[in-house]
């Protein structure tokens, strides 16, 4: 396995790990989001800024949106697209 390789797969597992986790259990803020990803992959980042880090890849790629949580105008809620939907199923059909 090359090192371009090594480096990626950390981050694709724990993206996937969020997007199943709003899949199955609804939208959640981005605390909760860091419950259900493995840890790892940035040395110097705790466990929430590489959880939003991840959110905010997903949220380019269009799997989840951001918007405000109306009980804590601070926090953002993490909800899945339908675009994140179909990616989810289709893995799903993989296992």
């Amino acid at each position: 396995m090359d090192n371009k390789m090594k480096t990626k797969m950390p981050s694709d597992i724990q993206r996937q790990m969020i997007l199943n986790a709003i899949c199955e259990n609804g939208s959640m803020n981005v605390m909760e989001c860091s419950k259900y990803m493995p840890f790892g992959g940035l040395k110097d980042y705790g466990q929430y800024d590489i959880a939003l880090l991840r959110v905010k890849e997903l949220e380019r790629e269009g799997l989840v949106k951001k918007t405000i949580d109306p009980q804590d105008r601070r926090k953002k809620i993490v909800s899945i697209t339908d675009e994140g939907k179909k990616k989810y199923k289709k893995l799903e059909l993989l296992e």
